[in-house]
């Protein structure tokens, strides 16, 4: 007599090895294959699941980089009236901190273009408000006025603690002069670490 009849086993009982299999059925019953075929669909629901949320948090990641790496349009103006001694500086202001500014174009003259205005104009990134810093501070310069100046992409920056200025030369006493700037405002973590204010 075999060892099942001497348990008394029935058929319908089976000789599991494994105890799991007379709850869920083995493998290679139908009882077995819908617990495998359950057990397959939820390993793939979760690994969708887990790719839906690296997908959510990529997104995330890229939205906050667009935000944080899309620039803002800005625009410095400065105006004043020539003095009867000493040069004209026009202060177009400085980046606020954990910014800095890409210049994209100078306008500098009389009230307006059809304002002939005598003199020179240099343009100059400082430390100071007060004075121009001179030939090592220089950014651009023109022998007329008015006149209009167009800068490409990071070849005209201004960091954080420093200011742009228009110093008029030679002007006309008496007479006012204006200066405005087309600027575009990046936060200090878009550069990586590249731009900084020279002590």
């Amino acid at each position: 007599m075999s060892e099942i009849e001497n348990l008394h086993l029935g058929a319908h009982e089976g000789g599991y090895d494994n105890p799991d299999d007379a709850v869920y059925g083995a493998e290679t019953t139908p009882e077995g294959k819908i617990s495998k075929g359950l057990e397959l669909w939820a390993s793939i629901g979760i690994g969708i699941g887990k790719s839906l949320d690296d997908f959510r948090e990529e997104l995330r990641r890229t939205r906050i980089n667009l935000q944080k790496n899309t620039p803002v349009n800005y625009m410095g103006i400065a105006a004043g009236v020539y003095p009867a001694s000493g040069n004209l500086i026009l202060n177009l202001g400085s980046p606020d901190a954990g910014t800095f500014w890409e210049v994209r174009h100078i306008t500098i003259g009389g009230n307006d273009v059809n304002v002939v205005a005598a003199g020179t104009a240099g343009v100059y990134v400082s430390g100071t408000t007060v004075q121009s810093g001179g030939i090592l501070s220089n950014r651009d310069y023109t022998g007329y006025l008015p006149n209009v100046a167009y800068y490409g992409t990071h070849q005209f920056v201004v960091a954080n603690q420093e200011w742009l200025l228009v110093v008029i030369f030679g002007g006309t006493p008496g007479q006012q002069y204006a200066a405005n700037a087309h600027l575009e405002i990046f936060p200090d973590a878009t550069a990586q670490g590249q731009t900084k204010a020279v002590e």
